[in-house]
């Protein structure tokens, strides 16, 4: 893993949800930290549902290994969010994460 090729600084972020005043559930995003990636688009289409179009862009994205990252979690990059579909420990060796992700459009 090169450090120079994480040029991204992204925000790592969790759901939360707490009851607003009728008690009903309020769905927030919190950032627990902010780290560097390497982002890299790999596939780009478009799929049609009920006769309108949807854009959907997939990426590897990179990090330094830390604990506590799951597929419940997102990224966030400035306005840009990624869903995260698939994680993988590479190597097995907690070095880095190649997370797989959809961007929301």
């Amino acid at each position: 893993m090169k450090s120079g090729l994480m040029r991204y600084r992204v925000e790592v972020q969790e759901i939360s949800s707490t009851p607003d005043a009728l008690g009903q559930p309020t769905i927030t995003w919190n950032t627990t930290q902010t780290v560097y990636a390497q982002i890299m688009p790999l596939t780009a289409r478009e799929l049609y549902f009920t006769k309108t179009v949807r854009p959907e862009t997939t990426h590897r994205i990179t990090l330094r290994y830390f604990a506590g990252l799951t597929s419940a979690n997102r990224l966030k990059m400035g306005s840009r969010i990624f869903n995260i579909v698939g994680l993988i420990n590479q190597d097995e060796m907690k070095r880095a994460w190649l997370v797989d992700a959809v961007e929301v459009p």
